[in-house]
């Protein structure tokens, strides 16, 4: 598998509707005597991608689920935007050479060393069950820790650069798309409880929000993991009680609005960024409500990688393309994947 392979193939997508987009966990790891990262020596991060590597090494003779080895001087910057844009947030070093990335066969679990911590790992999924996810990453954390001596404190736990995520060292995000929510302004009552809950909202565009961990210190790994199931749950049934009270009002207008984005993904030869989004929010409603004729959570995911402009790059293998090529790229693979279901 090459690096290409990974960033462009389709990771596992459930076939459960949710309101719930993705969701990542990230966990910083340090490594016990060596300092943080802006007081490193070149021989202390050769020491850590030494440590890393002899870890994964052994990973992969002992298990399916193998990882990819990828120094970041093999990448381009459009190949580092590209993992931006699927939900893994490299930090912006200037110096790269002493930065690896391991990725993983299944494509939900990447490892990052030399960063803003000595290790950074990620678990990604397209479902609402977080819960799995963290199984998935735990593990692996644990196999690290058991080969690796991890900066820890018996009284604040795991020590980190940023004294934010100090304790866990956990910082867990969830994309969701609300439009329900959002059309009859429960917005700001949502926040409150989420707030109380130890997690913050913020909005991305059309509909589509982030939900991330205030704080990471004080409960264990899997209390943040289960308390933010429980509010994928409760945002599960307000955003449905809400979402079917605004479409009994808007019934014409939304049918028109996500036929017309149909019509404009079968047939548009540019598509930006902006208006791409909004298309595939319509569709997304479409879809998951039964006005459409099809209903492909896949389709949902594969548009909407297409949305971004470093992922229509590597599709094409091209790199620093123009906006307006990528705009026309854009559409051409769009209309493409509509062709694909019969839509």
């Amino acid at each position: 598998m090459t690096f290409i392979e990974w960033i462009t193939e389709m990771p596992p997508i459930s076939s459960e509707w949710k309101s719930v987009v993705s969701s990542t966990i990230k966990l910083s790891r340090n490594i016990k005597d060596i300092p943080f990262h802006k007081n490193v020596s070149i021989q202390e991060q050769r020491t850590i991608n030494k440590l890393v590597d002899e870890s994964i090494s052994l990973w992969n003779k002992e298990n399916d689920n193998t990882f990819l080895v990828c120094p970041l001087t093999t990448l381009t910057n459009g190949d580092i935007q590209a993992l931006r844009e699927y939900g893994i947030d490299i930090p912006n070093i200037e110096h790269r050479e002493s930065q690896k990335l391991y990725l993983s066969k299944d494509r939900l679990l990447v490892i990052l060393t030399n960063g803003i911590e000595h290790i950074t790992l990620w678990g990604i999924s397209f479902e609402a069950d977080i819960t799995q996810i963290w199984d998935k990453l735990s593990r692996l954390d644990t196999w690290l820790a058991q080969k690796i001596s991890f900066a820890f404190d018996n009284e604040f736990g795991y020590l980190t650069a940023s004294p934010l995520i100090a304790g866990t060292g956990m910082e867990i995000r969830a994309t969701v798309f609300l439009p329900g929510i959002t059309n009859v302004n429960q917005m700001d009552n949502l926040s409150g409880k989420l707030a109380r809950s130890g997690y913050k909202i913020s909005k991305l565009r059309n509909h589509f929000y982030f939900i991330e961990n205030s704080f990471s210190m004080g409960l264990k790994e899997e209390t943040f993991c289960n308390r933010l199931e429980e509010v994928q749950k409760n945002i599960e049934f307000i955003e449905e009680k809400a979402w079917n009270s605004f479409y009994d009002i808007n019934q014409q207008q939304i049918k028109d609005k996500i036929w017309r984005s149909l019509g404009i993904f079968s047939y548009a030869r540019s598509l930006n960024y902006e208006e791409t989004l909004e298309c595939i929010a319509w569709l997304y409603i479409g879809m998951r409500f039964n006005i459409l004729p099809i209903k492909d959570r896949l389709l949902f995911y594969k548009l909407l990688r297409l949305a971004g402009p470093f992922y229509v790059e590597k599709k094409i293998h091209k790199e620093e393309m123009s906006e307006n090529d990528i705009n026309t790229w854009r559409a051409v693979l769009i209309r493409d994947v509509i062709k694909e279901m019969s839509l």
